[in-house]
């Protein structure tokens, strides 16, 4: 499997439209048995972004745990100001939509990232 998506690292990307793709995409190749290499230019502000993004959803965590969890694997994660921000929104429509949700559908965390 492979995806490219073109983004360029500004403040006028919209990136969290490509969270809900870039994570069911992760999720699929994972589920088949496969290994994902996410990356960028730099490997510092858009992949790391994605990759938290895949995390949050994966994992149900925060915006927070998610970039710790990130971070602890590849110390140089910055995700620029407009991606972070972006990270923030979609933390609030998630939870939003799993609120009230007896069982958030399930996914096997036996995954290593």
């Amino acid at each position: 499997m492979y995806k490219v998506v073109t983004v360029r690292d500004s403040a006028d990307q919209n990136l969290i439209r490509l969270f809900p793709e870039s994570t069911a995409f992760i999720r699929a190749a994972l589920d088949a048995g496969g290994r994902v290499l996410v990356h960028c230019g730099d490997g510092i502000s858009r992949s790391p972004a994605i990759v938290t993004a895949y995390v949050m959803a994966a994992f149900n965590l925060t915006q927070d745990q998610a970039f710790s969890y990130v971070q602890a694997r590849r110390f140089c994660v910055s995700p620029n100001a407009n991606f972070a921000n972006q990270l923030s929104a979609y933390q609030v429509r998630a939870s939003r939509f799993w609120a009230g949700s007896a069982a958030r559908p399930g996914y096997n965390h036996a995954h290593a990232l």
